[in-house]
Parts: C-alpha cells; structure tokens; sequence
C-alpha cells in the first residue's frame, strides 16, 4: 500500500430513542443520548491524536446532526453516510472502498473511549507493514479490525445480535485464507449499564470529558 492507513469510525447519530438503546432502559433517552455523543466526540479525538493517518466519520442513518458538523468543522475529518445491508455488509464496503483507494483500511466503533493511544499507533503500524490487526472486545466481538487487502464473503452468515462475533469473524476469515496476525489489546465496549458503571469506576476523569464537564 501506498498511502498511509486509514481510520473510519463508525458513528450512530446521537438522537434519543436511536442511538445507544440498550443504556437508554436505565440512563434514560436524554442522558443516553448526551452519552453517545459524548462517545464520539472523545473516541474521534483520541483517533485524530493518535492514528498517524487520514480519519473518516461513518455514521448512521445521515450525517444531519450538530456532532457530526462539530467534528468535521473542529478536525477537518470527512464526514459520509454509511452503506446499506446489516453491520457486516456497512464494514465491508468501508474497508474496501479504503483498499480500492491504495490503503489499508481499518473500521473501529465508537464503543470504547478508554482505548489506549498507543494501540491505534500499533494498529496503524502493523496495517503499514502488511499485517492485518484484530481488536478483540471483552463482550465477545470486536472494536477494530483492520485490512490491508480486500476480503470478499469475510462477514458473510455473521449474526451481530450474538455473541461470539469476533471468533466466529476469525474463523470467517480464516476459511478464505485471511489472517490476522496482530492482535491488539482486548478491550470493554459501553453499551449496557453495567459496562458504563464500569467506566465511571475506572475512567471517572474520561466520564467527565463524556458527559461535558471537563
């Protein structure tokens, strides 16, 4: 590949009732809401600081919400609507269409803000040199997953409402001769309660900056 790697952040927008909906039983629609905007407004500058490349936004159903035109205004970053079909055909499209560019492509959610830096310089690093990187979740999926050449069928028969995603995914890819041979650091993503409790245990300080304190 040519050109340095490229970073597309996967965004639902942050509407009440749409984004987060399985937090907003017990946050409530608005706070839900201030969370998942909170989220994207910290996973995408932890990126831009870090990923030593271009970062995209993808988001979902449109890009018409003041997050979106925040972030692109403040980091100059792309901002586009992501394709149609399930998560799989959205993620498969997005990396390809970064391959079809001359890049190696990785997609990462917006589900974990407490990632350290330096896994997105190891992730950027390791597309660079040829590797395919894998960035397992403790939920059972994945919070980044990047390639440096195009998979065909990688996510196909993929059912994203259940767990074990991720293995099922490494298994997808190893039966068409895709490997990945970076694995990054296994991290936790924020879409129940419980997960979020968690983070306000151990990232209090990432909570404010989330919630718009700091």
């Amino acid at each position: 590949m040519n050109k340095a790697p490229i970073l597309k952040l996967f965004a639902r927008a942050p509407r009440p009732g749409e984004a987060k909906t399985r937090l907003a039983k017990s946050l409530g629609l608005q706070k839900t809401a201030r969370v998942a905007a909170g989220l994207i407004r910290t996973t995408t500058s932890l990126a831009v600081e870090h990923w030593p490349g271009e970062v995209r936004l993808e988001v979902w159903p449109d890009t018409h919400h003041e997050v979106f035109d925040e972030l692109s205004d403040q980091y100059g970053i792309a901002v586009s609507v992501q394709s149609e079909g399930n998560l799989g055909d959205k993620m498969l499209t997005a990396l390809h269409e970064g391959l079809a560019e001359g890049a190696a492509t990785a997609v990462m959610g917006c589900d974990a803000p407490q990632c350290p830096g330096e896994q997105l310089v190891i992730a950027a690093e390791s597309l660079k040199n040829g590797d395919n990187v894998f960035g397992p979740a403790q939920d059972g999926g994945f919070w980044l997953l990047g390639l440096t050449r195009v998979a065909p069928g990688l996510f196909a028969g993929i059912d994203w409402d259940a767990p074990q995603t991720g293995a099922r995914t490494l298994a997808s890819a190893a039966s068409i001769s895709v490997e990945f041979k970076v694995t990054l650091q296994t991290l936790f993503d924020i879409d129940t309660i419980d997960e979020y409790s968690r983070l306000e245990r151990e990232y209090p300080e990432l909570i404010e900056r989330i919630l718009g304190r700091a």
